[in-house]
């Protein structure tokens, strides 16, 4: 009752007390009035994703599927350039076999977002959804062609790296990333993008032996760490030994 009051008289947070109010009603399990609230949230504010997204979350743990993919559709209309709520459709979508739309919205997250590292999550997710139509190689090359927003030059083929490691090829996967290394040796991503490529594909070695130039180059305790749990991993060092360095 004191958070619903504030929801009326408190009008400069009322967003706030309404998410209150529909976290309150959720650990109650009462699904029909933190609906409730959350449309009150968007009917608040109705430029913000968020609130669509919170109905549509509600409504997943409901069972009612139909009135979340509406409200991710909403918000996707509020806010364009969202790549949250892109991935959530996306991902409801493949879950109902719409693959080709939910490939779509991957796509276009992919373009929106500017961090590589979730630039990479996203090609993982959708390896699957191309693998189920036997496409992969148009996978890698859309990726060749696609125009990506705020990407350097080792971008494209490092997302094309990611979909030759996810698909456990990881030959092909190392080849591109030595041709780019080949251009910048001192490049500590492009190292650890080897690192994992070689350490998924069970060569411990190799991953040593970059995991090494990777510690001359940004001689850090994470990175000395890691070097010593793949030369243990491969048979360069001994237990003893390991412990002895670890303890240094």
């Amino acid at each position: 009752e004191i958070i619903e009051s504030l929801v009326i008289r408190d009008k400069r947070f009322q967003i706030n007390h309404l998410r209150r109010l529909v976290g309150l009603h959720e650990k109650l399990g009462e699904t029909d009035k933190a609906l409730s609230a959350s449309q009150d949230m968007i009917d608040a504010n109705p430029t913000a994703p968020e609130s669509y997204r919170l109905y549509a979350r509600i409504s997943l743990g409901a069972g009612e599927n139909l009135k979340a993919e509406i409200m991710l559709r909403r918000a996707i209309i509020v806010a364009p350039r969202n790549v949250e709520t892109r991935v959530t459709l996306a991902s409801q979508l493949a879950n109902k076999f719409k693959t080709g739309e939910a490939i779509e919205l991957y796509w276009q997250a992919i373009r929106y977002e500017n961090r590589l590292n979730a630039r990479i999550d996203l090609i993982r997710q959708l390896v699957p959804l191309y693998a189920r139509r036997g496409e992969i190689k148009k996978l890698s090359h859309r990726l060749e062609d696609f125009d990506l927003e705020s990407a350097d030059q080792n971008t494209t083929p490092l997302l094309i790296a990611s979909v030759w490691t996810s698909v456990k090829d990881y030959e092909k996967a190392r080849l591109v990333l030595k041709q780019l290394l080949a251009k910048a040796p001192r490049d500590v991503e492009l190292l650890r993008a080897i690192i994992e490529n070689d350490s998924q594909s069970g060569d411990k070695l190799l991953a040593a032996q970059s995991q090494r130039r990777l510690v001359e180059i940004e001689d850090a305790p994470d990175n000395r760490a890691k070097l010593v749990t793949l030369e243990l991993e491969a048979g360069l060092i001994s237990p003893f030994e390991a412990t002895k360095r670890r303890l240094r």
